[in-house]
């Protein structure tokens, strides 16, 4: 083994609690491309696979009614591939209590049907057959509630009970990610989606031949836009209420924002920890070089170049980051298969994979290791500079005898005790090092803290939205339009309903030039009470008397601002008249461009209508009542569908807390960051100090009293780098939540003052933490054989 190789393995095993850490920083990094990539390379593979096999549609139209003669000549327009009709309509599943009414969305599947679009994977039970009353249920809701083939559900259709015997379960491309109605988040347990017998579903609608659903597949070389003009053409005879492409389908939207995030999460964060193990390694090795200056000398005197010096050091970057691959991959491998899963439950696809990629790995183990090489030439370029002769002197300190500023501030500087003095002139003395130190900390701080910030902002996202913006208790979608006046009156017929609004949401695509962009349209009453708007600075923002109110993103993406005008494609009825922006707001859970109902009527040249209403319940509506209501709503013959916002935003609540596992890992991640930089800080410090702290003791210093030096000079670093880890808090938080933003809902980028504590908490205790072990040291150090020489 070559000599200057066994010295190098010699030195990493004397100090290897700071390697150790340094390396545990790259691991991370690691361990997150390793687990990571895997599910990043793997989603999209499987999504296109699925995608291809059971013939995902290119787009989607809903109608009232299409002949099943116009249906056919759809396959007549240029460009159309395929086409598939289908019934759909929503109901409730009924159970022994209120708490146990779950929603499904009911669709028609045609058992003689070939080469359906949208087919379904049956992973469990049969096949439907025409004429039975019988289900295939999407995987998630099955697995949730515990089914098995023969089981009867009970359903509330239109003012009828029904019973239907589940068949199996089925994984869809249309379906991957199924959110209920005025959700952002999957609720398996309460919603799902239904696959009946055509000829069944036909009979309950009375939908004789015609159908309300269509997907459309595109021949190679033809995309959304080019044939729009010509669907709704095709479509409009049976009262076409919205057509959309496959990138605004809601399942395959969610899905491509998630594989954007992964995409992120795996290039930054890997390089963000090896660049933090890196700036920590360079600080190590720039130490070791100045202790060893005279083994350096000896080895020029003995004829080793600069050059061969200073690869020397760069193995000992090369050894931490192969300690990093070998830690991280072996992290990695071990976490990989819980974050498929974790994956697996949000996304039902075939093909969620997780098996760990060690070739991935190897490929991040390249960069670990020219990191850590980087990191160690960078903080051993001194030697270059240095001959022998130079090298074999006592190195100068740096910064010499000239005084730091704070010396400068007498009034400031006799405040300080003897050992805060000591730790002060060694932190401004020793300035790369404690500018590295000082950026690393801030870096954790500003991870710990929007880490700690998410939960805290999904949450006041939700209570913002469920008690501020939306204050109703239930809402309602209507089969066919009604009367508004007429919906409210009979709706306020109901005990215990105090107060009820009828609203109209159409599908609406705006125009500002040459930017498009498909959204819905809500109608609210000019006076409404249960839907409310604010501004970016929470203050109530007013329905204007004409024109609409968009949010601030839909704004940006379109480029305008209050006062200039818009085109409205109202798709039924088709027309398409121009608005102007009356005002902006802020929606954290949807994107509605909102106007009021009498508006709406003027644009339409009709009356006012309603498609659903918001109700309030009385105040002191018993449970009792409440259920009653409930029963009566869902069982109405003209309501399609019932949301009720309390058992919405416990379910909510209850899916987010399950699902902070990984941003708590993230946290704990950039907690033992902080400990890492702060004990590898601690170690350079004790080797600097060694002398100054052993002839403290033989003073008289208490051992206690010695390690306050230590000590002081980490909590000086440590406050240093809260500083300035809050600017960095706010654009880390600002990131993220631009990253995981959607036409579906924006998470808040504000940073709570309880996320800074807990963070600052975190950082403090990771300082005690470090402390601890650095005291240890203090207490090992033996005077007499440090005093007798430096080396």
């Amino acid at each position: 083994m070559p000599t200057l190789l066994k010295k190098a393995l010699r030195d990493v095993r004397q100090r290897l609690g700071a390697y150790l850490a340094c390396a545990m920083l790259m691991a991370i990094g690691v361990l997150f491309y390793g687990a990571m990539t895997q599910v990043a390379a793997n989603m999209p593979v499987a999504m296109q696979a699925f995608y291809s096999e059971y013939r995902f549609a290119d787009a989607f139209a809903t109608l009232h009614a299409l002949p099943a003669s116009r249906l056919k000549r759809l396959t007549a327009v240029e460009g159309v591939e395929a086409v598939s009709g289908r019934l759909t309509a929503t109901a409730k599943v009924l159970g022994d209590t209120r708490e146990d009414t779950t929603g499904l969305r009911l669709i028609s599947y045609d058992p003689a049907e070939q080469n359906r679009l949208n087919d379904v994977l049956i992973t469990e039970g049969l096949p439907l057959n025409a004429g039975s009353y019988a289900m295939l249920l999407t995987e998630g809701f099955y697995r949730a509630n515990g089914l098995t083939p023969g089981n009867t559900l009970t359903l509330a259709f239109r003012g009828r009970k029904l019973s239907f015997t589940v068949a199996g379960a089925v994984q869809t491309p249309e379906y991957i990610y199924i959110t209920p109605e005025g959700s952002i988040m999957p609720d398996n347990k309460n919603f799902g989606v239904a696959y009946v017998p055509l000829d069944i579903l036909e009979g309950l609608l009375n939908a004789g031949g015609a159908r309300n659903d269509v997907s459309i597949r595109f021949k190679p070389g033809y995309t959304f836009r080019q044939l729009e003009r010509s669907l709704i053409d095709a479509l409009s005879p049976g009262g076409l209420t919205r057509l959309y492409a496959r990138e605004d389908q809601a399942s395959h939207s969610m899905l491509r924002l998630e594989l954007q995030g992964i995409e992120t999460m795996v290039s930054v964060l890997p390089v963000l920890f090896l660049l933090l193990g890196a700036m920590v390694m360079s600080v190590v090795i720039k130490r070791m070089v100045e202790q060893q200056h005279a083994q350096i000398g000896l080895m020029k005197a003995f004829g080793y170049s600069g050059r061969a010096i200073l690869r020397h050091y760069a193995v000992y970057g090369i050894l931490v980051g192969l300690m990093a691959s070998i830690m991280g991959g072996v992290l990695g491998a071990l976490t990989a298969g819980y974050i498929a899963d974790m994956y697996a439950s949000y996304f039902v696809m075939p093909g969620i994979s997780g098996t760990f990629s060690f070739a991935r790995v190897a490929q991040l183990s390249l960069l670990a290791l020219a990191f850590g090489a980087g990191a160690s030439l960078y903080g051993a370029r001194g030697v270059l500079r240095r001959t022998a002769a130079m090298a074999m002197r006592p190195a100068t300190p740096e910064g010499g005898n000239k005084p730091i500023l704070l010396e400068r501030l007498q009034p400031l500087w006799r405040r300080f005790s003897a050992t805060a003095k000591l730790s002060l002139r060694n932190l401004f003395r020793s300035r790369s090092r404690s500018l590295l130190t000082w950026l690393g900390l801030s870096i954790c701080y500003a991870l710990t803290a929007a880490v700690f910030a998410f939960s805290p902002m999904i949450e006041y996202m939700m209570q913002e939205n469920f008690t501020e913006v939306q204050r109703y208790d239930y809402r309602i979608g209507l089969v066919n339009i009604a009367d508004t006046r007429q919906l409210e009156q009979t709706l306020l017929s109901m005990r215990p309903v105090a107060l009820a609004e009828a609203i109209a949401e159409l599908p609406l695509q705006l125009r500002a030039g040459a930017i498009s962009k498909d959204t819905a349209l809500l109608a609210l009453p000019e006076d409404a009470t249960l839907y409310r708007l604010f501004d970016d600075a929470r203050q109530p923002v007013a329905l204007p008397r004409a024109g609409v109110v968009l949010t601030y993103r839909m704004a940006r993406e379109l480029g305008v601002a209050v006062g200039d005008t818009l085109l409205l494609d109202i798709s039924y009825p088709d027309t398409e008249v121009p608005a102007v922006v009356g005002a902006l707001c802020e929606q954290y859970t949807s994107s509605y461009v909102l106007c009021n109902r009498s508006y709406l009527s003027s644009l339409l040249h009709g009356r006012q209508f309603a498609t659903g209403a918001m109700i309030k319940l009385a105040p002191h509506a018993t449970g009792a009542e409440t259920e009653r209501l409930a029963q009566r709503l869902n069982e109405a013959e003209n309501v399609a569908s019932v949301a009720d916002v309390a058992q919405m935003q416990q379910n909510m609540h209850e899916l987010i807390q399950t699902s902070m596992g990984t941003l708590y890992a993230m946290a704990v991640m950039a907690i033992f960051a902080c400990f890492a930089i702060v004990y590898n800080a601690g170690v350079v410090i004790l080797s600097e100090r060694t002398r100054e702290l052993a002839s403290m003791r033989v003073l008289g210093f208490t051992l206690n009293e010695t390690s306050r030096v230590v000590a002081f000079e980490q909590l000086a670093l440590i406050a240093a780098g809260i500083l300035l880890g809050l600017p960095f808090t706010g654009a880390t938080m600002e990131a993220l939540a631009n990253s995981m933003a959607s036409d579906t809902y924006a998470i808040p980028a504000d940073v709570p003052f309880s996320s800074h504590i807990t963070s600052v908490l975190a950082m403090f205790g990771a300082w005690l933490a470090a402390l601890l072990v650095m005291r240890r040291k203090v207490a090992k150090t033996k005077m007499a054989d440090v005093l007798k020489g430096q080396d």
